[in-house]
């Protein structure tokens, strides 16, 4: 036999007030297995905390029923003063009065009638409560981050210099992200490689860092603080220790091919680096150029290396890695400007992103720093157009906050380099906050620099034809009267969208997305945070934001991880999980494929699904959906379930 005790708060007024309390007393007091029921102003108030825990110690009651406001706001006050007192925190059962009830029903009789209803369920729920024992586990320290463009870079850096191990993951061969493609930054107009450089260097010497270049993250297990994440290792064909960067291979190399690196402006190597300066500080083998991978005898890049370098023999790898939280940094992707302009993205046009005209003042770009048009000749005239591929349904919904600002730093390069060119923006609004953009715009139209307001169109802000060796560049004014001019080039400020990877990872880790990108936990106070715990964001994964914003966010996800999963400390289970009756369990896997934790396994000599109570955090996804009942929840089984049903009908 149970002995519940029931604790009615008045909640100094705004309980009592609107309730007859003599009438929820006699009710409670009629109900079976009921030896206490106790009235108080403020049982979350330490008085009224001393008075549960007191009569758990002296044996009165062994399941507390608190008839109070919401366990959202009170549910840790409750079961410590049920802890105290020696119950286990499984044996209270909180109803929820105040939000479910008075604040919504004004008419005392009928609140009272409802609230009688509400304790008479919870109170024969009760009487089913199972002790469930919390386990603990060791807390992993170890930190995957996933993206090694700028913001990735940064929070390895952070972490690492705290003392954690860190696994920097990377698709591309190099690491550094957009960044590498740049020769200066704005508004300040530093060196990009001059502010990369150092970062490239405590890379490679931090021992606390394991960089994984060309490796993609294949499958996750596991949740915050015990993440088991699997990932592809591709081959590189190069041992980085052995090479030297002497770049004989690159130069033997017969077989050429589009740089994409560099907007497919020039040709690179089959056997190349990727950037030249940065991490790994060896090439790679392009399968996709390589005489070997297309069933052609060829060994000139070996037969070249004087120190084996080169390793034909190296195979993909799958990596299993441990680790107790993840921060998810993998950059953003510049809009394909030929889904704006189609046709003309493709010919031989003087037509460029903003991205192709990075790499033209580049020193290590096609034109080694030179702007230039196609024919070799520099520009006379250049025209901006401003949101191409952003705010349009069409294409980008949104204004990716960085167009305006690349464009105008662009606008100035070039006015340095060709100071008689005549360059002109064609804009709608201008994204600019902050005093020295305001000053940038002033000082540009100084030199010379036009700013053309136009309304925005269906598909773009401008239409653009070919006349002759010029391009036709028309729209119309905020008056809607047609303009147009004719430029010898035309430069396209394009929208940042997300990356396409950002899809699967959210899979993998039961994450949401909205526009393509990953949902943060919440935009003012968990900016950095997802609805998973454990795993962090930086950059854009969230959305369209500049390098300094990117840098923030890394190391406010840093600090998120450094204060949240301290070493030393245990990482308490969820034990009210799901569990498998193997003489009911047929077999049918619908729990794991529906699981977004990936509890419930398949035991193959059994024949039956087993839950891992380590994985499960008592969702219940996978107990609704089991067609046998073989899957039940502990804490909501069908006899609690049932019975305060039948409590709130009786």
């Amino acid at each position: 036999m149970s002995k519940i005790g029931v604790y009615i708060c008045k909640c100094s007024g705004n309980i009592s007030d609107s309730l007859k309390f003599e009438e929820l007393k006699k009710a409670a007091e009629e109900m079976e297995d009921v030896v206490v029921v106790r009235e108080h102003e403020l049982y979350c108030g330490q008085e009224g905390q001393d008075v549960i825990t007191k009569d758990v110690a002296e044996g009165i009651v062994d399941r507390v029923v608190t008839v109070a406001c919401s366990p959202k706001m009170h549910d840790k006050t409750f079961i410590g003063a049920s802890k105290r007192g020696g119950l286990n925190p499984y044996l209270l059962h909180m109803v929820n009065i105040r939000e479910q009830c008075i604040w919504m029903t004004p008419d005392k009789d009928r609140a009272t009638e409802k609230v009688i209803r509400m304790m008479k369920g919870g109170i024969k729920r009760a009487k089913y409560l199972e002790a469930l024992e919390q386990k603990e586990i060791e807390i992993n320290t170890d930190v995957m981050v996933i993206g090694g463009g700028i913001a990735g870079v940064e929070a390895a850096l952070e972490l690492a210099n705290a003392g954690r191990k860190v696994y920097l993951v990377e698709k591309e061969a190099a690491f550094g992200g957009y960044i590498v493609k740049l020769e200066h930054t704005y508004p300040s107009g530093e060196c990009a490689p001059c502010i990369l450089a150092p970062r490239m260097k405590e890379l490679v010497e931090n021992e606390n860092i394991t960089l994984l270049p060309l490796t993609q993250v294949k499958k996750v297990t596991g949740f915050g603080g015990n993440f088991l994440v699997e990932v592809e290792e591709k081959a590189s064909f190069v041992k980085a220790e052995s090479c030297i960067g002497c770049m004989m291979c690159i130069e033997e190399c017969p077989v050429e091919g589009k740089n994409a690196f560099n907007g497919n402006m020039n040709n690179r190597k089959a056997i190349d680096f990727l950037v030249p300066g940065t991490v790994p500080k060896a090439p790679y083998i392009n399968r996709e150029m390589c005489k070997r991978f297309k069933g052609e005898e060829c060994t000139i890049c070996k037969d070249s290396c004087d120190f084996e370098a080169i390793d034909y023999g190296q195979e993909d790898k799958i990596k299993e890695i441990k680790v107790g939280s993840v921060i998810i940094a993998i950059g953003g992707r510049i809009y394909e400007a030929g889904k704006v302009f189609p046709e003309l993205m493709k010919g031989e046009n003087n037509i460029f992103t903003g991205l192709d005209m990075e790499r033209f003042v580049s020193t290590t770009g096609p034109s080694k720093g030179k702007i230039l048009l196609k024919n070799g000749e520099a520009p006379k005239s250049v025209a901006i157009l401003h949101c191409v591929g952003s705010r349009n349904e069409r294409h980008l919904p949104y204004c990716s906050g960085i167009c305006c600002k690349y464009a105008l730093k662009h606008s100035e390069g070039i006015k340095e380099q060709l100071p008689e060119c005549q360059v002109t923006h064609i804009y709608n609004d201008l994204c600019l906050e902050g005093k020295e953009w305001q000053e940038a715009v002033k000082h540009l139209k100084k030199e010379g620099v036009k700013f053309l307001r136009w309304e925005l169109g269906e598909n773009s802000i401008a239409e653009l034809n070919k006349n002759g060796e010029k391009i036709a560049v028309s729209g119309k004014n905020l008056k809607g009267e047609k303009e147009s001019i004719e430029v010898e080039m035309v430069l396209l400020a394009v929208g940042l969208g997300p990356n396409p990877d950002l899809s699967a990872l959210a899979e993998e880790f039961s994450l949401s997305e909205k526009e393509g990108y990953i949902v943060v936990r919440h935009e003012k106070i968990g900016g950095v945070g997802t609805t998973a715990e454990g795993v962090y964001l930086a950059g854009t994964a969230n959305g369209a934001k500049d390098i300094t914003q990117s840098v923030i966010e890394a190391k406010a996800a840093c600090g998120e991880i450094l204060s949240t999963y301290i070493p030393g400390q245990k990482l308490k289970l969820e034990p009210a999980v799901a569990e498998s009756d193997p003489d009911l369990c047929g077999g049918c896997k619908i729990c794991i494929k529906l699981c977004p934790y990936k509890a419930p396994s398949f035991d193959e000599e059994k024949e039956v699904v087993v839950v891992s109570d380590v994985l499960c955090k008592g969702c219940g996804t996978c107990v609704a959906a089991c067609p046998t009942g073989a899957m039940k929840a502990k804490n909501y089984t069908s006899k609690q379930i049932t019975s305060e049903i039948e409590g709130v009908l009786q």
